[in-house]
Order: C-alpha cells, then structure tokens, then sequence
C-alpha cells in the first residue's frame, strides 16, 4: 500500500508559477503575505493551519484565458473545467505541516478531495511525512507527487530557509485511478 507517488514529469514551472499570485487573490479572504485580495469569486477557498497556507478556485471560476493558459502549462492532463480545481499550497519556512487527512466534504461539494496533484515551483525540497516513515517522500524541483490525501500526511520543512510553493490539481479521482493516469502520460 502507497500513500504518496512521486513522478519525474515534464512542466514548465514559469508557466505555472505565473498564475500563482492570481489564485491567491482570487480565494476569498486571502490572508496570505504581500498579496492584496481584489476579487472573490463564488467558489473558492482560502485555508491557514499551522505550517501552511492553503487557495483554491474552480476552474470554471477562472477567466476564460487563464483556464485556457492553465489547461496548455498542464498538458497532456486534461481538464475538466466544470468539476477541477487548482490551488496554491504554501509550505511555511521553519514549520512543520502536522498528520491530517483533508477534509471529507462529500462528493458533491466541488472542493472535495480524495488526491492532490502536487508540482514543485521552488527549488526547495519538499519532505512529505506519513504516519510510517517508510511511507514518506521527498519532492524535488520539476517533479509531480500524486498524494492520497484520504490517508494521514504532513509536511516537514523545519530545517528548510525558504517558503515551498506548490501548484496543486484536483482532478476528483481517488489515488489508484490518477496514478494509473499519470503513468499514461509519462
């Protein structure tokens, strides 16, 4: 049994890294250092817990150009733009994200999450924890970490100097179904 895949994956982080700003203002009550809220939409999500900030927005929220964007940095993924979303995961300097499980919010809430697809934009090395330490992983520059987040998992960045950005991607399946995906792709 697996918590956590990571992938060597082919992405241009500049692509990504450009909207990053724009989902943060986008979220509804941003709190987040140095980003001025100048909008909210009608789903999105903004989260603060020890260690981390967490937005989100629906695809289907975002300017017609921004998914379009979006959609070409992320191919050959497909999008569905009715029922992803994409978010901004920051990983606190110093700080260690506890276990947690992510939110059980149900099927029918478009926030809800059974995987996360994670893609480094920093050059910072990010330490994903697990209940078993066998389980956890390490996430490097340009790689992808599929992350079964309906098992315990954290993040540990406490001997790391710099904040790690991460682009994430709900794609609404469960882990098994989107590692199965990516090895399509690769």
């Amino acid at each position: 049994m697996s918590f956590s895949t990571v992938f060597d994956f082919p992405f241009e982080r500049e692509d990504l890294a450009q909207w990053v700003d724009y989902i943060c203002i986008t979220t509804y009550n941003s709190k987040r250092k140095g980003v001025k809220q100048t909008q909210s939409n009608r789903l999105s999500m903004h989260d603060e817990v020890p260690g981390m900030f967490l937005d989100i927005v629906m695809f289907r929220d975002l300017k017609e150009e921004i998914h379009v964007s979006l959609s070409e940095a992320l191919a050959p993924i497909k999008i569905d733009r009715e029922t992803h979303s994409v978010g901004v995961e920051t990983v606190k300097a110093h700080r260690k994200v506890d276990l947690h499980k992510d939110y059980q919010m149900g099927d029918q809430n478009p926030f809800a999450r059974k995987c996360n697809v994670m893609f480094n934009l920093t050059d910072t090395p990010l330490h994903i924890i697990h209940s078993k330490t066998i389980h956890n992983k390490t996430l490097l520059k340009n790689q992808v970490l599929i992350l079964d987040v309906t098992k315990h998992h954290g993040a540990d960045n406490r001997n790391q100097h710099d904040y790690i950005e991460l682009f994430s991607l709900n794609l609404r399946m469960d882990y098994d179904t989107t590692v199965n995906y990516f090895k399509t792709l690769l």
